[in-house]
C-alpha cells in the first residue's frame, strides 16, 4: 500500500498501489496491454513503409529502370508524412477484448515478433509495394512505353537522351517525373488507409472507436504535405516529382481498399477461427 505502508515495505514490494485501492490493479493492467498493443501498432506501421522505399533501389540496381523515388523524396516521407500518422497510433483507445484476453507469455508474445515482422514486410509491405510499382509502369505505358523499353535504360532516360524512343528530352523528364509522382502518392496515400486499419488488430475498424482526434489531424496533415510535395511549382521540381491528374489518385485509392479488404479478413479470422491454420499464419 502506498498510503498506509511503511517504507521497508514498499522497498521490498513488487507492485505499489499508490492510492491503496485493489481497483487500480485492473486498471493498470488494462493501460499497460493498451500500451504494448499501441507500440506494435505503431512498429507495425512504420516498417511497412520500408520495403516500398527500397523496391525502387533494387529495381534500378537489377534491372537499371529509371528510379521510383529520388532520394528527397524518401526523406520528405521518412521526416514528413510519416511522423504524424505514426504517432497517432500511441492515442488509440483500447480495443473492445482488451480485459478478455490471457495474460501476455514474456517468452513467446514479443514487441516485435517474427509475425509482425512477416506481416509489415510481407503482406503489408508487399501490397503497397505492388501498388506502387503499378502506379509507376501504368504511368511508362500511358505515354507508350513498356517497361522492356527501359531495361538499363536509367542513365539515357533520366538524362534525357535526345531521342529516346521518339520522345524529347522534356517530354521524358516529364514522364518521369509523373511516375514518381505515382509511387510516392501511392505510397503516402496507401499508408493512410493503412493507419485507418491498424487502428484496431483484432476489432473491425467500423466497430472500433473514432474518438482519437489526433487521427483526424494526421490525415489531414499528410494528405496536405503529399499535395504540396507533388503539385506545388517549383517543391515537387526540387523534390523530382510532377503533378498527376486525377487518375494519379486511382492507385493509391485501390490499394488502399485492398489493405483494408486483407485486414478486415485477418482481423475477422482473429475472432472467430483463431484456431486456423491461416489464422495463425498472418495474425500478429
Amino acid at each position: 500500500m502506498g498510503i498506509q505502508g511503511s517504507e521497508v515495505a514498499k522497498e521490498a514490494a513488487d507492485v505499489v498501489l499508490m492510492d491503496d485501492n485493489f481497483a487500480s490493479i485492473v486498471r493498470a493492467i488494462e493501460e499497460g496491454r493498451l500500451v504494448f498493443d499501441n507500440l506494435k501498432k505503431t512498429i507495425a506501421y512504420t516498417l511497412a513503409h520500408l520495403l516500398p522505399e527500397i523496391l525502387p533501389v533494387l529495381l534500378t540496381l537489377a534491372l537499371g529502370l529509371p528510379a521510383g523515388l529520388t532520394t528527397l523524396q524518401i526523406l520528405s516521407i521518412d521526416l514528413f508524412t510519416e511522423l504524424a500518422p505514426a504517432i497517432s497510433l500511441a492515442y488509440e483507445p483500447a480495443e473492445r477484448d482488451i480485459m478478455l484476453r490471457p495474460p501476455r507469455n514474456i517468452a513467446t508474445d514479443r514487441l516485435v515478433s517474427a509475425k509482425l515482422l512477416i506481416y509489415a514486410y510481407l503482406q503489408a509491405g508487399v501490397i503497397l509495394s505492388i501498388g506502387c510499382f503499378l502506379a509507376y509502369s501504368w504511368v511508362f505505358w500511358s505515354n507508350g512505353l513498356s517497361l522492356s523499353d527501359l531495361v538499363f535504360e536509367d542513365d539515357d532516360f533520366a538524362e534525357g537522351d535526345d531521342d529516346f524512343e521518339g520522345i524529347g528530352p522534356d517530354r521524358q523528364d516529364t514522364i518521369l517525373q509523373r511516375a514518381r509522382a505515382a509511387w510516392y502518392l501511392t505510397l503516402v496515400i496507401g499508408q493512410l488507409f493503412h493507419l485507418l486499419n491498424l487502428r484496431s488488430i483484432k476489432t473491425s475498424i467500423f466497430k472500433h472507436s473514432w474518438d482519437n482526434s489526433i487521427t483526424y489531424f494526421a490525415l489531414a496533415l499528410t494528405t496536405s504535405l503529399a499535395i504540396l510535395f507533388v503539385y506545388v511549382p517549383g517543391l515537387n521540381d526540387f523534390l523530382g516529382a510532377a503533378p498527376v491528374g486525377e487518375q494519379g489518385w486511382v492507385p493509391p485509392i485501390v490499394v488502399g481498399v485492398i489493405l483494408t479488404i486483407y485486414n478486415e479478413t485477418r482481423a475477422y479470422m482473429a475472432r472467430n477461427k483463431p484456431e486456423n491454420r491461416c489464422t495463425h499464419a498472418v495474425n500478429w
